[in-house]
């Protein structure tokens, strides 16, 4: 599996969820702060996985946790009518990607950095 796959669609999510963003109401500025907080925060901790490959498995149980508190939020944003069912199909669908492949690369064992 190339790693490098994981950043690229966390790029691209990270664009589209930016756009959706701008559209949130000013009275939601702590929730859209926790959504854009938790994405940049698992592409950091992502490119940290690359500098301190022994600590792997660590730093991505802490990105998978990320990742549930994102989705958390995402739920929050979508009852609340702020994010639209397509807008909210489209990030579910490449967040679980994302997912999938985090968990792919926690379970990879003879692995070697890249």
């Amino acid at each position: 599996m190339n790693n490098s796959n994981i950043i690229l669609r966390l790029k691209k999510t990270i664009v589209y969820m930016d756009k959706v963003l701008q559209n949130f109401p000013r009275s939601e500025h702590i929730l859209k702060e926790r959504i854009s907080n938790c994405i940049y925060d698992m592409l950091e901790e992502t490119y940290s996985i690359y500098i301190d490959y022994e600590n792997k498995n660590l730093k991505l149980k802490e990105v998978l946790t990320k990742k549930k508190m994102l989705d958390f939020y995402l739920k929050i944003s979508f009852d609340k009518n702020i994010i639209s069912h397509k807008n909210m199909k489209n990030i579910s669908m490449n967040l679980k990607d994302i997912t999938d492949m985090y968990y792919a690369w926690l379970n990879s064992k003879n692995e070697t950095k890249k």
